[in-house]
């Protein structure tokens, strides 16, 4: 099928001319740019390969490195994960009691008997001879 002829069957003037009716549409086709990075849509190629957060940080720890400066990895390493981290704030509450009880013997009244223990026997001491 040639799309060309199809279009002129419809009314188009040929090339170089709009699909409008009227004339004020573009003449030319758009242009698609292809996309073959896997960065995502919409993000910036030059801030993803210029924001290396992780050397910044390698950075940072070689200059602190022997200045004796305190540093807040360092303070959760000593006093544990309860003064800092994603936690550090939350306070502890009550524990929940549970809603069942387990019933006692005193709240019963009844003496409950102790299980006779009875030995099973053998099948295979019955078919011995």
């Amino acid at each position: 099928m040639d799309a060309a002829s199809y279009l002129k069957r419809q009314g188009w003037r040929g090339d170089g001319h709009s699909l409008d009716q009227t004339g004020r549409g573009i003449s030319r086709p758009l242009l698609v740019s292809r996309k073959v990075d896997v960065l995502g849509v919409g993000l910036n190629k030059h801030a993803a390969v210029s924001d290396q957060w992780w050397m910044r940080a390698f950075d940072q720890g070689l200059k602190d490195l022997g200045t004796g400066k305190r540093t807040a990895l360092a303070d959760v390493r000593e006093k544990g994960h309860l003064y800092g981290g994603l936690y550090g704030r939350f306070v502890k509450g009550d524990g929940v009691a549970g809603t069942f009880e387990t019933p006692t013997p005193e709240d019963s009244g009844v003496e409950m008997p102790k299980a006779v223990i009875r030995k099973r026997k053998r099948d295979d001491q019955s078919t011995e001879k």
